[in-house]
């Protein structure tokens, strides 16, 4: 798809016309209970909720849903509607993830391999690699941190707390250690500082590995938190390559 439309540099990922050069018309409005709903029939609409807590987080409601629209997720079915929260059903091994594929689908439009690799995979782990995708590819912070962590060599994940409690955590191919969701946050993170006092250090941070996983093997782990906008603190985490094992 981005060969199609040319796109070579982020200025030419504009989700908006690709929606548009596949017949679907973006509307803004109210959509209780969803960040963005997916119609179709003779005049198919991406309707995206007022709510949407920025642009960013906008854009990639859209490209969700144009990937669920190009990818023929739904079939005949009228319309769709994709949640604020990811589902915590068990499916079954054999079966697709629509959902996970809409979620691939956008971060690969919004954030090409191409031309996000290279900062990603050599470089030591860092919020700051994040925050160049942000500005460069006009994506939040947790969806670049992902983004970043699925590009990195190195053994990291990223992990979003909220309300004292681990909200999700993605991790790189190498981190093996598990961070299950709902977990409470341990007190000697710097994302607990963060939810305990509202401010916290913006530089990264050795702590003891215990404060986010269990692997006695592990030693030390590294730490780099930020608050983001649309609420909660995202976290990049990664094992020193010295000190551990």
């Amino acid at each position: 798809m981005l060969h199609k439309f040319g796109a070579l540099s982020p200025a030419h990922i504009k989700v908006e016309a690709y929606a548009s050069a596949f017949g679907l018309t973006i509307v803004d409005g109210q959509l209780d209970g969803a960040r963005a709903r997916l119609t179709r029939g003779k005049k198919p609409q991406i309707r995206v909720s007022e709510r949407t807590p920025s642009e960013a987080a906008r854009r990639f409601s859209i490209a969700h849903e144009l990937g669920h629209h190009v990818l023929d997720h739904f079939g005949d079915k009228p319309h769709a509607v994709c949640t604020d929260t990811t589902p915590k059903v068990k499916r079954h091994p054999n079966k697709r993830d629509f959902e996970t594929e809409a979620q691939v689908f956008a971060a690969n439009t919004l954030m090409p391999r191409s031309m996000v690799a290279k900062r990603c995979e050599t470089a030591t782990p860092s919020l700051a690699i994040a925050q160049s995708i942000v500005a460069d590819f006009k994506t939040s912070l947790p969806a670049s941190t992902i983004r970043l962590v699925e590009l990195s060599m190195e053994c990291c994940a990223a992990v979003l707390t909220a309300n004292g409690l681990i909200s999700w955590a993605v991790h790189s191919p190498s981190f093996t250690a598990r961070i299950p969701r709902g977990k409470a946050i341990d007190p000697r993170t710097v994302a607990a500082d963060f939810h305990s006092t509202g401010t916290c250090s913006d530089k990264p941070r050795t702590l003891a590995a215990s404060a986010w996983i269990d692997d006695d093997d592990v030693v030390d782990i590294v730490e780099h938190s930020m608050p983001v906008e649309e609420g909660g603190v995202i976290s990049l985490v990664w094992l020193p390559k010295n000190g551990n094992r």
